[in-house]
Formats: C-alpha cells, sequence, structure tokens
C-alpha cells in the first residue's frame, strides 16, 4: 500500500519548503521530527512524490 507524509497543520508550501530544506537528511527528518506517515488520497500521494522525486535530484 502507499503512504504518504502529512502534517497535521501545515500546508503542502510549508510541507514542500520542510522537506527540501532536510533533503540531506530527509528520513532521519521524517523520524525525528513530527512528521507522520498515513494513507492519504492518490492526489496527494502524486504531489509528495513529485517533491520526494525533486528532493532526490536536487543533490
Amino acid at each position: 500500500m502507499l503512504a504518504g507524509l502529512f502534517v497535521s497543520q501545515m500546508s503542502m508550501v510549508e510541507l514542500e519548503f520542510q522537506l527540501i530544506a532536510a533533503r540531506r537528511n530527509f528520513w532521519k527528518y521524517v523520524i525525528n521530527r513530527d512528521f507522520v506517515m498515513v494513507l492519504h488520497t492518490s492526489s496527494t500521494i502524486r504531489d509528495l512524490r513529485q517533491v520526494i522525486k525533486m528532493l532526490k535530484t536536487s543533490y
């Protein structure tokens, strides 16, 4: 099953900013901060995949 990242009370723009800022330690950041893994809608998962893809290509 696909899991999407979702942060309560954080807009997608804010989420993207946080992910970009944390790209070098992305998974460590996700695990150690108040990010929560949840099942979410396909559109949101698609959006997050795009963000993650961007992070992977920005190293």
